[in-house]
């Protein structure tokens, strides 16, 4: 959607009709959400028609679009500038790098750092016009609220300053449908992911169930029947998604994840192997009941302040417990879930 509204926007940036420009930014931003370079469009022309930018301002800073643009324009240095654009261009508000918008917009912040009519104009604005006029360096030493979002020196290897989250998940697990065994049980976990500026999101995620008041299960151990209270069970797996919906501030992510499920038991079994020199031997190993757990869900992302957000998760859990030989005992393989979770990107 975005890529056929561009050129349009262009042809409305060189004719300068203010009124024109204003109307397409609305129905770009209603059509495609919210993104860095409607915002950064808005401030220059509020700028220019000496309206107040505070609130623009403040928006845009406190979504990080500061540190996109920073990213952007060292991007659009680079000699392979195209094949980073192809290779995630969601990362890119689907703008392609050395677009001509940026450069009307640049020109336009520069001519009006340079106008003596517009000499009035706030330190807070004449910072954010260095910023879009590609002049980072009296932008960040300009700025206190603000520190400098490149991590290389421009017209270098940029790198991500997002790149990977870290989670904290807390919710409920439960049965879904008749469960002689499991009940509604809080959960914890971790995850560790793919930052949320990438359209493609993998994670890796830990995640602890302690279950309340479980029934007895049997287990066979060593050719004994042992019947044990399943107090925790577990779950250590790698999952991944396409983001369905980003305007900054809120992200939708449909996920898909795929693991180890387990029944912790508290049990050891004797298992015999070989030594070096060739002769038998015995020693305990720990016997869980294991198998492999697949989950499918969606997470709300809510972009809260700066590198922290915060969320909730649904999943549907497909966990087959009978797979294990050493179960004794059904068990319902149908479970669903609900987490809030925390998550801080670095």
């Amino acid at each position: 959607m975005t890529s056929s509204l561009l050129p349009n926007f262009r042809d409305n940036l060189i004719k300068n009709d203010y009124n024109r420009i204003q109307n397409f930014l609305n129905t770009w931003q209603a059509a495609c959400g919210e993104q860095e370079i409607i915002l950064r469009t808005k401030i220059i022309y509020a700028i220019i028609q000496h309206n107040n930018t505070a609130e623009f301002v403040e928006r845009y800073v406190n979504l990080l679009y500061d540190r996109r643009l920073m990213q952007r324009f060292d991007d659009a240095a680079t000699h392979d500038y195209q094949v980073r654009y192809a290779s995630n261009p969601a990362a890119y508000d689907f703008v392609p790098l050395r677009h001509p918008i940026d450069s009307l917009l640049k020109i336009k912040a520069h001519a009006l750092l340079h106008s003596t009519s517009y000499n009035h104009i706030s330190d807070q604005e004449r910072n954010m016009l260095y910023l879009f006029a590609d002049r980072f360096e009296n932008y960040t030493s300009t700025s206190e609220k603000i520190p400098p979002a490149t991590s290389t020196p421009k017209h270098g290897t940029p790198i991500d300053r997002s790149s990977h989250t870290f989670g904290v998940h807390v919710g409920a697990f439960s049965p879904l449908g008749k469960n002689n065994i499991f009940r509604t049980s809080p959960t914890l976990g971790i995850s560790f992911m793919r930052g949320l500026d990438y359209t493609f999101i993998y994670e890796i995620a830990y995640k602890l169930t302690i279950q309340s008041s479980p029934e007895n299960i049997e287990v066979d151990l060593n050719d004994e029947v042992r019947i044990i209270s399943p107090t925790t069970t577990h779950f250590l797996g790698v999952g991944g998604g396409f983001k369905v919906f980003d305007d900054g501030k809120f992200t939708v992510l449909p996920k898909l994840k795929l693991g180890l499920g387990i029944i912790y038991t508290g049990l050891t079994e004797t298992e015999s192997y070989f030594d070096d020199n060739g002769f038998e031997n015995t020693r305990e190993a720990m016997r869980n009941i294991n198998t492999l757990q697949t989950s499918v869900g969606c997470s709300l992302v809510w972009h809260l302040r700066k590198k922290m957000f915060i969320g909730v998760e649904g999943n549907y859990h497909y966990v087959p417990y009978g797979w294990d030989s050493k179960l004794l005992s059904p068990i319902s393989s149908h479970y669903g879930s609900v987490e809030l979770f925390s998550v801080f990107s670095f």
